[in-house]
């Protein structure tokens, strides 16, 4: 949780997301405690703009700073200020590492690291998730903590991080373990598709 001090930026950043929260029809976090400090929060379900914007703020009103990738030329002044305060870190697609090995090198370095990704990697109805978040979970040995909106309640949280195995069925089976109700937690229910990796058995 965050120092009750008006002056500390956690605090401010925590009320002022709180605030936002309330003008978006009272959206609350529930769960809060069992987010894990270093590891790769999907984000689920990803079917309108608004889902990104929501997890961030409810992020944030309970002190927590996930973070969120983009491409590092949206971070020029002066968005990128406003982009860098809610989390956005940047992505530079051009280097030989790839968005995958740069962000595995941010969570060698031993930091508390909280990664947003949406694995659906699109808004509109797709047959997969994108191999992304998986690849670096596996590959910087941190476990995958699923988050959730549920628009029937306007409420979101996190689930029981979970340890990847390095073995995709099985890892990809407990994900989904996890999220019995998410076509129907979603805004436009008709967008979201199956929970599962192109890289899955049959």
């Amino acid at each position: 949780m965050v120092s009750g001090d008006p002056l500390n930026p956690k605090t401010f950043s925590s009320r002022a997301a709180r605030v936002a929260l309330w003008f978006m029809r009272g959206w609350r976090i529930e769960t809060t405690n069992v987010a894990a400090e270093r590891s790769v929060m999907i984000a689920v379900p990803h079917t309108t703009n608004v889902d990104g914007l929501l997890l961030v703020l409810l992020t944030r009103s309970v002190g927590m700073q996930a973070n969120w990738m983009v491409k590092d030329v949206w971070l020029k002044p002066p968005l990128g200020w406003l982009l860098r305060l809610v989390g956005a870190i940047p992505v530079n697609r051009s280097k030989s590492t790839g968005m995958v090995g740069q962000m595995v090198e941010r969570f060698e370095t031993g930091d508390p690291f909280q990664l947003l990704v949406p694995p659906e990697g699109t808004r509109s109805l797709t047959k997969e998730w994108k191999s992304g978040f998986y690849r670096i979970a596996v590959d910087a040995g941190v476990p995958v903590t699923p988050t959730y909106l549920d628009y029937r309640r306007r409420r979101g949280g996190f689930l029981e991080p979970i340890t990847m195995t390095g073995d995709v069925d099985v890892d990809m089976a407990a994900i989904r373990a996890a999220y019995p109700d998410a076509k129907e937690m979603a805004r436009h229910p008709e967008k979201f598709g199956p929970i599962r990796l192109g890289t899955e058995s049959d």
